[in-house]
């Protein structure tokens, strides 16, 4: 039960898996759960670095949560066990709860196993989702405690499709664990029809390569079903591709033939229309940022996906241009709908990188216009710290007339 913002019934939480999602409920038991009865499970390739996901192990250490074994969980009665993206094989006869639950992201009984932010596009679904069930001995066979239906757009990308589903997966949980801890919940069996599994091995990556023999919708659902940039996208003929559109053309020509190419796109005929495939050029895009060369950046920015793509280290078009103080292209990026939130793997915000770009140049009319889009300086990265911080560290006092002073959170009027 709740008693003034806290629950009271301390069983304890146990939190396996990865990434977002399992630090998200990690965040959010500690602020309505004691500490001392969380415990967290880490995944097998865990490195306890935040990357393009944050790190359960650098949470949990930076909170100092107990990071327990699956093998210590055996031994705990009264607890609830919850698998997030977990990499184990749950057996529940090992345990001395019953209490075992998975989020899985489908709409269950569909797309039991893997590749579930990959094969719904491919198959050309308009929904998917996320399931909350109880785990029993099967893959993904446990009866379902809630779902919650997601929209696949219908540009979207596998990355784009799993950031959806692990907001969603982490709402369902949040908005189910109370129940969850004090047994209130009801459950529906999975429905024989329509259930499907797709394991591991269904997906061949070292033989991976674009099908031109197939509708221009074929074509460019593979190449949305394996965007997940920066860490793997689709090649055709040695070259990578990140986005496709579809042109109102009919292909006059055999499938697969190509029709035009340049350093943007080519241009290919499918079994039904003409379409275009852009490249991947988000390395060349960054570069012609770095170097002010904006008709050329512009010119690569013909793809939407591009104009959101993150390196390894998180950072966008938008991050390059507003740390090297490129202001036509900062402007030019909003514009176009690059997001003005976006954070590196550290939870750098633009504000902070804008202090940067004042600091290289003198300049402060990135720092302000990026200001004006609503980012407030007292934004904290994963580390705690926030602009003020960070400008205290760099003997900054004031950028234009925003003051740094500790005690002055406010802009400062002429």
């Amino acid at each position: 039960y709740e008693k003034k913002g806290k629950w009271v019934q301390m069983k304890t939480i146990c939190l396996a898996g990865k990434n977002d999602i399992a630090v998200n409920i990690l965040l959010y038991c500690l602020e309505h759960y004691e500490k001392n009865y969380i415990k967290c499970i880490l995944n097998r390739n865990e490195t306890g670095i935040n990357s393009w996901q944050k790190s359960l192990k650098w949470f949990a250490e930076k909170r100092d949560v107990e990071i327990i074994e699956l093998e210590d969980a055996y031994n705990i009665k009264d607890m609830i066990f919850l698998s997030l993206e977990f990499d184990q094989i749950i057996i529940p006869e090992r345990f001395q709860t019953t209490e075992l639950y998975n989020i899985h992201f489908s709409l269950l009984p569909k797309y039991k196993g893997c590749y579930t932010s990959i094969l719904p596009i491919l198959h050309d679904e308009e929904y998917t989702g996320v399931t909350l069930h109880k785990i029993q001995s099967g893959i993904d066979t446990g009866e379902i405690i809630a779902q919650e239906v997601v929209e696949i757009g219908a540009n979207d990308t596998s990355l784009d499709l799993y950031k959806i589903l692990i907001e969603s997966g982490t709402k369902v949980v949040r908005d189910n664990l109370l129940k969850l801890i004090n047994n209130t919940f009801t459950t529906t069996p999975q429905e024989k029809i329509k259930s499907t599994y797709y394991s591991r091995n269904y997906i061949d990556y070292s033989t991976l390569e674009l099908e031109v023999q197939q509708t221009g919708n074929q074509v460019k659902n593979q190449i949305r079903a394996f965007n997940f940039r920066p860490y793997q996208v689709l090649k055709w003929k040695n070259v990578e591709y990140i986005d496709a559109v579809i042109l109102d053309k009919l292909s006059e020509k055999k499938a697969g033939t190509v029709l035009e190419d340049n350093e943007v796109f080519t241009k290919i005929a499918t079994i039904d229309y003409d379409t275009i495939l852009y490249k991947d050029n988000f390395e060349s895009l960054m570069e012609a940022i770095r170097k002010h060369d904006n008709v050329l950046a512009k010119k690569l920015c013909s793809s939407k996906q591009l104009i959101k793509a993150q390196d390894t280290h998180g950072w966008s078009a938008l991050t390059v241009a507003v740390y090297n103080n490129n202001m036509e292209m900062a402007r030019y990026l909003i514009d176009e709908g690059a997001n003005e939130k976006i954070l590196n793997n550290n939870g750098t915000n633009l504000l902070m990188y804008a202090k940067d770009c004042y600091l290289n140049s003198g300049d402060t009319t990135m720092f302000e216009y990026i200001l004006d889009m609503g980012l407030t300086p007292d934004m904290e990265d994963y580390a705690g710290k926030n602009l003020y911080d960070y400008c205290m560290s760099d003997h900054i006092n004031y950028i234009g007339k925003l003051s740094m002073k500790p005690d002055e959170f406010y802009r400062k009027i002429d």
